[in-house]
């Protein structure tokens, strides 16, 4: 299988309730920083008061883009990079030949594995 073409950035950011929390947002939404705003507020990212402080945090954020890992996740369970690697729903068993990890499907995606962990909890005696 072909790994998706699509690119996400993975943000750690703490929310309004003084926790830390990890999103992956599009890529291109680091060129908007108004669309960033709003995903990260979406998201319950703390905003200060301040314009400005918030303005130099964004301006970090979107400079830090080039420097940034790369990740690619896998769009779906099954083997990837001529079966050198296996991916599972929450880990992935080889190595790709690349330099950047096959990382397992993102669980909020609307793929095959995305809602195993839901119905799991779901089905979980109260």
């Amino acid at each position: 299988m072909r790994l998706p073409t699509s690119f996400f950035a993975n943000i750690r950011f703490r929310d309004v309730d003084g926790g830390v929390r990890n999103a992956f947002v599009p890529l291109a939404d680091l060129d908007n920083r108004r669309i960033l705003a709003k995903t990260l507020q979406n998201l319950g990212a703390y905003f200060s008061g301040k314009h400005q402080v918030n303005e130099d945090a964004l301006g970090k954020l979107v400079a830090s883009k080039h420097k940034a890992k790369r990740l690619n996740f896998a769009a779906r369970v099954g083997w990837y990079d001529g079966y050198r690697a296996f991916v599972l729903p929450n880990r992935v068993i080889g190595a790709s030949r690349s330099d950047v990890r096959i990382r397992p499907p993102r669980l909020n995606s609307p793929g095959h594995a995305a809602g195993l962990g839901r119905l799991r909890a779901q089905r979980a005696p109260a």
